[in-house]
């Protein structure tokens, strides 16, 4: 018996659970966590920056660990750079804004941006959240993908012109970043998982026949030796 109502329990949590949230939903909700761990880590950049000696604005005390890579720049020149392996061009981030979505040839990024002076140093900082990476070579272990740590399954595409009939995702400052269209509009779920928890949920109906059918024949054996 415990073991039926576990089961019921598991698949009733799994498919009805979640308050309905739909993946367009589930997708938002983990923008809007990288979005302010994006935003903690311009805040400590900023903070590292604000303490350090005007004329020692080199790398040593520009490094910071994190999540993002980061860039600065001093009028139109790099200044710094976190990854050494993907270096944007200035005029792909120039612009006035706080969160900008934007799309090169290979890559599809937010970026967050913040001014800040220093002695006679006006420094543009920018924390790049990556939203798409594109390899021309694909294998094992390089191919394009949406970031994974945002988007657990692949099955969408983004848009850049907010409609009623989709999610629009918006940053923490109110811009408005992309909107969310994907194949499957069902509520959040694997496809491997609801597999998994199919078969338990069977397999528990099961166990349980088998036990009933098990105490059925223990009680006519009783019944039939007490005659």
């Amino acid at each position: 018996m415990v073991t039926l109502v576990s089961g019921i329990g598991l698949y009733y949590s799994y498919y009805q659970g979640n308050d309905g949230i739909t993946y367009e939903e589930s997708i938002n909700a983990n923008l809007q966590e990288q979005f302010q761990y994006q935003d903690q880590q311009l805040t400590k950049l900023k903070d590292r920056i604000e303490r350090a000696d005007p004329d020692s604005l080199d790398f040593e005390h520009l490094y910071m660990p994190g999540r993002f890579p980061y860039y600065v720049f001093s009028k139109d020149s790099l200044v710094f750079w976190s990854n050494f392996e993907s270096v944007p061009e200035y005029d792909v981030l120039a612009g006035d804004y706080n969160y900008k979505f934007i799309k090169t040839e290979n890559v599809q990024f937010v970026a967050r941006k913040a001014l800040i002076r220093k002695g006679e140093h006006e420094l543009e900082l920018y924390v790049l959240l990556s939203i798409y990476e594109s390899h021309f070579i694909q294998n094992n272990y390089v191919k394009s993908e949406y970031n994974r740590d945002i988007f657990p399954t692949q099955i969408l595409s983004l848009v850049s012109t907010p409609t009623p009939q989709q999610e629009a995702v918006v940053a923490p400052d109110g811009t408005y970043i992309f909107s969310l269209v994907v194949l499957d509009n069902t509520k959040m779920r694997s496809g491997a998982l609801s597999y998994i928890i199919s078969g338990l949920f069977v397999l528990t109906i099961i166990f349980f026949l088998i036990y009933l059918n098990f105490l059925i024949g223990h009680l006519i054996e009783r019944q039939y030796c007490q005659r």
